[in-house]
């Protein structure tokens, strides 16, 4: 395309003498020849991107720069409409991902054009997306009608299921990994239920970025919300369809909480993870991880968000079946006992939320038969949640 200095104008035009649909033709025609895939996601990629000019001497940029790089943008804001509503293009461009699922060249092109038609100011910043900073700086991109209704196209020519062929395909790189987790993610938020043929293979893949990229708050996030929506108990057809314990689940959540023990928000990716696995039996034999599971959920009443009724309601549920599990096994609690007291402070805080007052009066119940705390708190917590429950009566 030549130095981006000529601005858009060069792409408008070629948008307009035919560009989009000769493209669109050879995908069509040749879509499993891997060399024209690869130059058709760069082509369809050079005509939405937006790069700044080169500064000359590192002066500072005057008006008339300025108004061009406006103007670029613009331009390619147009572009990208016109592509994303294209009839053709796009089930040309996905059916090419699907028959090339090893051209990971390619792949990435194509991955960075899908993305660059999201209309989003994160986009446009002097260059390329920062995939991992979007969610961060833009949480609400997502909610955008014109993005919802890509999204949900993308949705029904089946894209998950190439994120999906990415995210378990080796080798790779973080930055192909990250689009195709930040796509896959948001079909996933648009989709009333996950596909059931995606979610075993999708659980185990997102294990295993886990592991992968164990520095990456972003993928470790992500992957956590990707597992608590396929694991969760109203669509929970990732449970049955991988063995939970033999990807090793348990220990790779169990080591985002560790390796970021400061991050609010991965706390609550983490236990809305451990609540849906705390039903499943079988991944707590090693009680040192039900310990640590414990406090982890703990932890999330006294770093909780005040209005976050969501996850104070998946703690208590993870603690009240952890605690059933463990029994009378009381060594379990006496090396860090539990705060029961932040428990009755959520029933005394929250006595109009039955689902709240139901939660924690059940993991009290079940903290104490397990001998989770020692006998002055449980004396404590006994009278105080006694005196509330006297009054709501």
């Amino acid at each position: 395309w030549g130095p981006r200095a000529r601005g858009a104008g060069a792409a408008v035009d070629m948008v307009e003498q035919g560009a989009v649909e000769t493209i669109t033709s050879a995908l069509m025609g040749h879509a499993n020849v891997p060399a024209v895939f690869e130059w058709a996601a760069r082509a369809l990629h050079g005509l939405v991107e937006v790069r700044d000019f080169e500064p000359d001497n590192d002066a500072r940029r005057n008006s008339m720069e300025v108004q061009d790089i406006l103007e670029d943008i613009a331009d390619a804001r147009k572009i990208s409409q016109k592509l994303g509503a294209s009839g053709k293009l796009l089930p040309a461009l996905l059916r090419a991902m699907k028959l090339n699922p090893g051209q990971f060249v390619a792949q990435e092109w194509a991955f960075r054009f899908l993305w660059l038609l999201f209309p989003t100011d994160d986009s446009i910043n002097g260059g390329e997306i920062s995939y991992s900073a979007l969610s961060a700086v833009s949480m609400d991109w997502k909610e955008n009608e014109e993005t919802r209704r890509l999204l949900q196209r993308m949705h029904e020519l089946e894209l998950s299921n190439i994120c999906l062929r990415v995210m378990v395909a080796r080798p790779t790189t973080e930055t192909l990994q990250e689009m195709a987790l930040a796509l896959l993610c948001a079909i996933t938020e648009i989709s009333s239920k996950p596909n059931s043929d995606e979610s075993g293979e999708g659980v185990s893949a997102a294990v295993d970025l886990m592991r992968e990229y164990p520095t990456s708050l972003w993928i470790q996030r992500e992957s956590c919300n990707l597992l608590a929506f396929w694991l969760s108990s109203d669509s929970g057809s990732g449970k049955s369809r991988v063995d939970l314990h033999q990807i090793g689940i348990l220990p790779a959540v169990l080591d985002v909480y560790r390796n970021f023990p400061n991050s609010t928000d991965l706390q609550g990716c983490v236990c809305h993870v451990l609540w849906s696995l705390s039903s499943v039996e079988s991944l707590w034999r090693d009680r040192e991880l039900l310990r640590d599971a414990s406090k982890i959920a703990a932890a999330a009443f006294q770093r909780r968000e005040l209005d976050d009724v969501s996850l104070t309601s998946k703690a208590l549920g993870v603690l009240s079946n952890l605690a059933l599990l463990a029994g009378n096994d009381r060594g379990l609690g006496s090396s860090s006992p539990l705060p029961v007291a932040s428990v009755v402070s959520i029933l005394t805080d929250n006595m109009s939320d039955p689902k709240l007052v139901e939660g924690a009066c059940r993991a009290l119940a079940n903290m104490h038969h397990a001998g989770w705390y020692t006998p002055g708190d449980v004396l404590g917590a006994k009278r105080e949640a006694e005196a509330v429950i006297g009054a709501a009566r």
